[in-house]
């Protein structure tokens, strides 16, 4: 069998030879994530898996509903796979995650092949092991989410585009251009961040002269491109009405979703422009105070809305809290693109210094500064003094010295990930895509504490060197993470280090590097770096890790927010639902407004679309084609409302009588209902339900840009004024869910 980076070796030969160097990081790495999987999933994600499995056109478009309305806001690369898995298995929380559970699991000894083989077991073992406890790491291989895919296809092109440099070899080109591809058809522009350091990698390694060097990269990055844009030049081509509708796009076009909402709008703040991050601390935000009152949406009194302030330019997204632009507001001109939208205070910075504070350090396990001191090491061996006379020198060493030029391509691809990464608004909104960053970073320091060790052992003088930036790195962990570990594991890395470096100390002033004690004191030394990630990720959550952000000024409150996942609230709803309509049926049964409302129905095996989409924004349908639609899909029910604690309470509103059978959706009554009157014989228990309601239709704001009667916020309002509100039925509160009079 021919391994990764040219290791030709059978199974026998693994076992016997790398066995016990894999054994330590491979068993980290199960410890963290073993026990994870399936407990945590992205839902959203989980139900287009499960509506990917129903059909060729929604496994190839990636649809998130099961009658194919609208594509998830990713490409679908990812979910391919989850969804090879959930058919074989069936659409779980822990079948949508075993596939970046293997990944994850198989990246460890794939790291310590790729850097072992170049700098040694050293440099493979600690990498392995770091990691095996990166926090983002441990985060990511346990859920659902396409990062996983896309840091596993980097790390095989890596691997790749060295082997293709070492061989000369068009093949090993032709899968590094695949992989990168793959990665890009899973969260499109975050796979191209380390492309640059790769291309640079192969025009100085690629040994064969500069107009042979320079064709290479020319055929490789076209390739590479080509490959990238097979499905999104499919869905472009393919007629808009015979696909779903591009999920998270005003115009229902690919390209809108590859360059603004996955492009320019993912990497927002890179190279300047303002923030939509976190307030500015004093800064006094807008007052939008909306109250919704059973179910209903009604206009804030303060701040931005037809009786209140105009803005000066009209937003380019309307603020969190309105469904539909506002009378006064037509007319306005428009924002420019970099101006601070109204609705939205000023912003602090988030700068790339903000890797080194929480939350994002805390992703990586505060190793990254210690990542950072270890490539003052990495460039000091890599460049030797002959290389300083001439720039020629400098580019024949990179060439010829594999050391040199695999440092550069683990360095600069650190390096260029965090300046994107930290600069990038959504990194500090979604913290967890710092595992961008997790491979270079690990095989960073794996390499850099081989590099020192090696001096170490040639010249002892470097011994204190070494022990400078470990205790410094330390002191930079130990004090950062303070508050987001346990005192226990603080005091025990501290009297480690403690032990072990002195150890280490005392055999280098002894003259003794070389002997096994002194090793012994190192590696301790160097193993109480993984103790701050080991229990962070130990602790974590499915989304972020460590201690949680602190509540930030704002008053800004949405308009019918996404509802809260209550299993005891959807499966009252999904019993009527089944009571009042034969499932089999391939009609509709329930609309939703948002796709996150709409995903734990879908995975009941509910057919419900969301006719906003992921955000509940997207203009998929006006009134009018809503009402045709629902007429031809025979959609049975819309769900409207919040449907968390704050909403329903424990069960909903209680009837003015009790009736002789508890609801189809109780098995009981409840306590509060045992004291009420007798129902009358043809008496409703619910009087404001099932009736068409009468409430005008300028009770609410919409979000949506446009004429009145387009947005998923006006189709809400006329369901409340034309359908029939039957929310006490299943033990909901007036205005949450409303059952079609037309269904036929």
């Amino acid at each position: 069998m021919v391994g990764i980076n040219g290791i030709s070796f059978s199974i026998v030969k693994v076992i016997r030879k790398d066995w016990l160097w894999l054994t330590f990081p491979i068993i980290l790495g199960l410890l963290l994530r073993l026990p994870r999987l399936g407990a945590f999933d992205n839902n959203y994600y989980t139900a287009t898996v499960k509506s990917m499995t129903l059909s060729w056109s929604n496994f190839f478009y990636g649809s998130f509903d099961p009658s194919g309305l609208v594509m998830v806001d990713k490409p679908p690369a990812a979910f391919w796979l989850q969804s090879l898995s959930g058919f074989l298995l069936g659409v779980g929380d822990w079948s949508v995650t075993l596939p970046q559970f293997i990944m994850g699991i198989v990246s460890i000894p794939l790291i310590y092949f790729i850097v072992g083989r170049t700098f040694g077991r050293i440099a493979g073992i600690v990498s392995a092991s770091v990691l095996a406890v990166l926090p983002a790491s441990v985060i990511i291989d346990t859920r659902n989410e396409p990062d996983a895919l896309v840091a596993f296809c980097l790390l095989l092109a890596a691997a790749c585009i060295i082997k293709a440099v070492q061989t000369s070899q068009w093949k090993w080109l032709i899968f590094f251009s695949v992989l990168i591809a793959l990665g890009f058809n899973s969260k499109m522009f975050v796979a191209f961040v380390p492309l640059p350091i790769f291309m640079t990698f192969l025009f100085f390694g690629w040994n064969k002269g500069w107009k042979k060097s320079l064709m290479i990269v020319a055929v490789t990055s076209t390739l590479t491109l080509l490959l990238s844009s097979l499905w999104i030049s499919a869905v472009g081509l393919a007629p808009s009405d015979s696909r779903p509708y591009v999920g998270s796009t005003r115009d229902n076009s690919i390209w809108t979703l590859t360059f603004e909402y996955n492009g320019f709008r993912r990497f927002d703040g890179f190279g300047g422009g303002p923030r939509m991050g976190l307030p500015r601390p004093g800064s006094a935000p807008l007052n939008i105070s909306t109250q919704p009152t059973s179910g209903l949406v009604t206009a804030p009194t303060t701040g931005l809305n037809p009786v209140g302030a105009t803005p000066t330019c009209l937003p380019q997204n309307l603020p969190p809290g309105m469904v539909s632009m506002p009378q006064h507001w037509q007319g306005i001109p428009p924002c420019p693109t970099h101006a601070i939208q109204p609705g939205i205070p000023p912003q602090s910075e988030q700068t790339i210094f903000g890797l080194f504070s929480s939350p994002l350090s805390i992703q990586l396990g505060w190793l990254l500064p210690i990542g950072l001191l270890l490539l003052i090491p990495i460039i000091m061996f890599s460049l030797p003094g002959s290389v300083y006379g001439k720039l020629n020198k400098l580019v024949k060493h990179l060439r010829h010295d594999e050391l040199a030029s695999q440092s550069f391509l683990w360095g600069g691809w650190l390096i260029i990930t965090l300046i994107i990464f930290g600069s990038a608004n959504a990194t500090h909104t979604h913290p967890y895509y710092l595992v961008a960053a997790s491979a270079p970073l690990s095989a960073v320091i794996g390499i850099g504490i081989s590099s020192l060790w090696k001096a170490v052992r040639i010249d002892s003088r470097s011994a204190w060197f070494l022990v400078a930036i470990l205790v410094t790195g330390l002191v930079i962990q130990i004090y950062g993470a303070r508050n987001s570990v346990s005192e226990i594991a603080i005091i025990g890395s501290l009297v480690l280090a403690s032990i072990g470096l002195l150890v280490f100390a005392n055999g280098i002033r002894q003259d003794v590097a070389k002997a096994p004690l002194t090793s012994y004191g190192l590696s301790i030394g160097i193993s109480v770096f993984l103790i701050v990630p080991f229990f962070t990720a130990l602790g974590s959550d499915g989304r972020l890790v460590g201690p949680p952000r602190p509540p930030q000024p704002s008053s800004l409150s949405p308009v019918n927010p996404p509802l809260a996942r209550d299993p005891g609230i959807e499966n009252r709803i999904i019993e009527y639902l089944k009571w009042e309509i034969d499932p089999s049926t391939n009609d509709i049964l329930l609309a939703t407004q948002r796709a996150r409302d709409a995903a734990p129905f879908i995975l009941a095996d509910v057919n419900t679309v969301a006719i906003g989409g992921f955000s509940g924004r997207d203009p998929i349908f006006d009134v009018d084609q809503f009402v045709e639609f629902a007429d031809v899909k025979n959609v049975g029910f819309f769900l409207i409302g919040n449907l968390g604690p704050d909403g329903l309470g424990s069960m909903g509103q209680p009837p003015t009588c009790k009736p002789a059978t508890p609801p189809p959706s109780m098995n009981s009554f409840p306590s509060n209902w045992l004291n009420l009157p007798e129902c009358q014989s043809g008496q409703n228990p619910f009087p404001d339900q099932g009736q068409v309601s009468q409430l005008p239709l300028n009770l609410a704001i919409g979000r949506g840009r446009g004429p009145v009667n387009t947005g998923p916020g006006e189709i809400s309002e006329t369901i409340r004024t034309t359908w029939v509100d039957v929310s006490g039925l299943a033990s909901l509160p007036a205005g949450t869910l409303y059952k079609n009079p037309n269904r036929h």
